[in-house]
């Protein structure tokens, strides 16, 4: 008999806590630093920090040597052609295309074209970095994972690039207007500025496929029209990404060691091409090293 009240007992107490954990069982079960949703303005600045870092590296790393501007001192394979694989520009653009994909939702959503119009000139850049690095890569289909898309078909450059202008031209109209953004670190919410960079980016894009087809027509239109379809005027409106002097948007190579920085020449392209100018940019964009300190005022 007292076995089966402490069974009955026992039964009763379980039940009752089951019955009394359930009430709030989705709030104790919800990480309050996992939102499963955010707003337009905390995405755009993130995704500008992550490709601008990305960009910088590469450019640093490679770039310059691949256009001969620099050259290595040791570990020469980069001047040789021969660097292998190099996926950070890809992997940068489609993580971080995510939050662009989701910064044009939740302004579709709110009624912030402003937010639009902005996404898209990023979009637009990022894409085109894919496309100039890799050729042929996911662009219609891509960022679309979680709707059960794995697979994205491989869109070709030129649908890449018409798909690329056309949203440029859509930003341009979505900002025109246009009330200022929160969160953006290159133009401080300034749209106006966005919209003279989504048109002079249709500009250089023109003039990248001009040697496929007759673009003259589509630059003379947007030339031809500064008020509805403004563009870079000087130097102060050039997309801008200003690093502050600490911690978390400090510059990506302040904690690289000396040895890196001094891992890279000038190349001998380079100084050949300055010193036939006479341009005087040379020794700014380098120092003389020891042998060629009394010789480089000359």
């Amino acid at each position: 008999m007292k076995i089966k009240i402490f069974r009955k007992y026992k039964i009763t107490l379980l039940s009752l806590f089951l019955l009394g954990c359930t009430g709030d069982f989705e709030e104790v079960n919800t990480n309050p630093n996992n939102p499963i949703t955010t707003t337009p303005n905390l995405l755009l600045t993130g995704v500008e920090r992550d490709m601008m870092n990305e960009v910088l590296n590469e450019a640093w790393g490679i770039g310059n040597i691949v256009i001969q501007q620099t050259a290595k001192n040791q570990f020469v394979n980069e001047d040789r052609y021969l660097w292998g694989e190099l996926n950070r520009i890809w992997n940068a653009v489609y993580d971080n295309m995510r939050d662009v994909n989701n910064i044009i939702i939740r302004a579709g959503e709110t009624n912030q074209p402003n937010y639009t119009g902005v996404a898209l000139v990023l979009k637009s850049w990022m894409f085109s970095l894919a496309t100039d690095c890799y050729g042929d890569v996911p662009y219609s289909e891509a960022s679309q994972g979680k709707t059960g898309l794995l697979f994205p078909k491989y869109d070709t450059q030129e649908e890449i690039y018409n798909g690329i202008l056309s949203d440029l031209a859509e930003a341009n109209t979505l900002l025109n207007g246009a009330i200022n953004v929160s969160g953006d670190l290159i133009y401080g919410g300034d749209v106006k500025k966005w919209r003279k960079l989504a048109n002079s980016l249709r500009l250089r894009y023109l003039m990248r496929i001009s040697d496929r087809k007759d673009v003259s027509a589509d630059m003379k239109a947007i030339l031809n029209d500064p008020v509805g379809t403004p563009i870079f005027e000087s130097s102060a409106d050039h997309a801008v990404y200003s690093y502050l002097a600490s911690s978390p948007n400090q510059f990506p190579l302040f904690s690289s060691r000396i040895g890196s920085f001094n891992e890279f020449r000038a190349s001998k392209t380079m100084v050949d091409y300055l010193q036939g100018l006479k341009d005087l940019r040379l020794y700014i964009f380098f120092r003389p090293t020891p042998a060629t300190e009394e010789t480089s005022s000359t």
